[in-house]
């Protein structure tokens, strides 16, 4: 988020077929990215690729100023259909699952520092825990405490989906200035490694993962992401860092 804690992100998890990676990356730079800001939907886009299991999606995160599921997709699906009926979607989105999460910014710490790597730690979410609260969650496990992640973050944020619509979905975001190689021992047995198995997923223009196994549930999900793009204002609030 880099110096900016917005109301709502928009969790996009894509799995883009054998091949088609590049293609994906390049729809969200020149096309997809660009008309989602042109229309308003977002102001903010970044891109993350999981570094701590080779098979995870790639992640996108939208960034908004929506304050509920209604008010989001009110303004935003009527868009996404008139962008789907120019052809400017087409069969690339490979949408694994998104999720539309948000936050009220009382628990937030945000720094100005580029990030290298992102961690992610996320509730259960094929088994939520229904009306368990993003606070409640937070104190249960830990994730206010200074030293959470070794305190090698500069940046914390705390999202939750909309508890009108899918109540015990949560996510915490620690992004750092260091690499992997100093950031994952201290997650190292802190959770199920990899973003959240999710259930079949039934999104305005796709449907995926139907016919998978059930997994077992997990107290939480941690994933270490690097930065692979980034568009709108973290283009000029910051830069991606390489090596």
């Amino acid at each position: 988020m880099l110096g900016h804690t917005p109301n709502c992100v928009f969790m996009v998890f894509a799995q883009p077929a054998v091949g088609r990676a590049t293609e994906l990356q390049e729809w969200y730079d020149v096309i997809h990215g660009p008309d989602a800001m042109a229309n308003g939907s977002f102001n903010n886009l970044s891109r993350w690729l999981c570094i701590s299991n080779p098979a995870a999606p790639f992640l996108a995160l939208w960034e908004g100023e929506w304050t509920s599921d209604e008010h989001a997709w009110g303004y935003i699906r009527p868009r996404a259909l008139q962008l789907n009926a120019e052809g400017r979607i087409g069969d690339i989105p490979s949408v694994e699952w998104s999720q539309m999460t948000f936050t009220d910014r009382a628990r937030a710490i945000v720094g100005e520092h580029p990030t290298r790597t992102l961690t992610m730690v996320q509730s259960d979410w094929y088994h939520p825990v229904r009306g368990q609260s993003l606070d409640e969650w937070i104190d249960t496990q830990g994730l206010d405490r200074p030293d959470v992640g070794g305190g090698t973050w500069h940046s914390r944020s705390f999202y939750s989906a909309d508890p009108t619509v899918e109540s015990g979905l949560h996510a915490a975001f620690f992004e750092s200035r260091d690499w992997l190689g100093s950031i994952a021992p201290a997650w190292r047995d802190s959770g199920e490694m990899g973003p959240s198995p999710t259930r079949p997923y039934r999104g305005l223009f796709e449907e995926r993962g139907l016919g998978r196994a059930v997994p077992e549930p997990a107290e939480r999900y941690v994933s270490h992401w690097v930065q692979i793009g980034s568009l709108g204002d973290l283009a000029h609030r910051g830069r991606v860092v390489s090596e």
